[in-house]
């Protein structure tokens, strides 16, 4: 792996990962913006989650190496809603100036994935995901080096403008706590009792 700048946007499926990634191409100076999902299925890097369908079970490592090979200087960019996977491969790490984390208010993810036509029960996932953190959670470890953003209500471009103020201003660390606004713990509850009996229908075959 060369000296190539290695730019990851984290953040839940849904919350404008790539649109911004291709919006950062011009603002950051980068060359190509590498989608591992979409390398994934190129290189057949995953298999079918016999529990999850519609998922795929990932060859980690080759993915890794595969997104890696893809690099191009002076930098690229990466969108993924799993950056402990990239950040915590030391040859990776060391090409990684910051992170870009995107957040957005399960509420409107809702709204923004259901629009899209997805399957409710990966809806439910992922609003789920972004209520309780769990990209942000994988950048703890990181918080020093990791810019986050509420996206919420916020056109591209005003997102593009607060995340380059942010990262001009080195605005760094992760406070964003959704469960802390009444109405998304109550919606948090709710999904989770919808997401309970899709488990049970593949769980016992209803």
């Amino acid at each position: 792996m060369d000296d190539t700048t290695a730019i990851i946007v984290a953040g839940t499926p849904g919350v404008g990962k790539s649109t911004i990634s291709s919006m950062l191409l011009t603002e950051l100076g980068c060359n190509n913006v590498v989608e591992p999902s979409e390398v994934a299925v190129r290189e057949g890097l995953g298999r079918p989650d016999p529990e999850r369908p519609g998922t795929l079970i990932i060859d980690e490592e080759g993915l890794l190496r595969a997104v890696a090979s893809r690099l191009m200087g002076p930098c690229t960019l990466i969108p993924t809603h799993y950056p402990s996977l990239f950040l915590d491969w030391e040859e990776f790490n060391v090409n990684v100036p910051f992170v870009l984390l995107l957040r957005l208010n399960p509420l409107v993810l809702e709204e923004r994935l259901m629009s899209r036509g997805w399957q409710r029960r990966k809806v439910l996932e992922n609003v789920m995901a972004e209520a309780l953190g769990s990209v942000a959670e994988e950048l703890l470890d990181y918080s020093d080096m990791t810019v986050e953003v509420d996206t919420t209500w916020l056109s591209p471009e005003e997102v593009l403008e607060r995340s380059l103020g942010a990262l001009s201003e080195w605005r760094v660390g992760i406070t964003i706590d959704w469960l802390s606004d009444d109405r998304v713990a109550e919606a948090v509850a709710a999904w989770g009792r919808e997401l309970d009996l899709y488990y049970d229908r593949v769980n016992y075959g209803g």
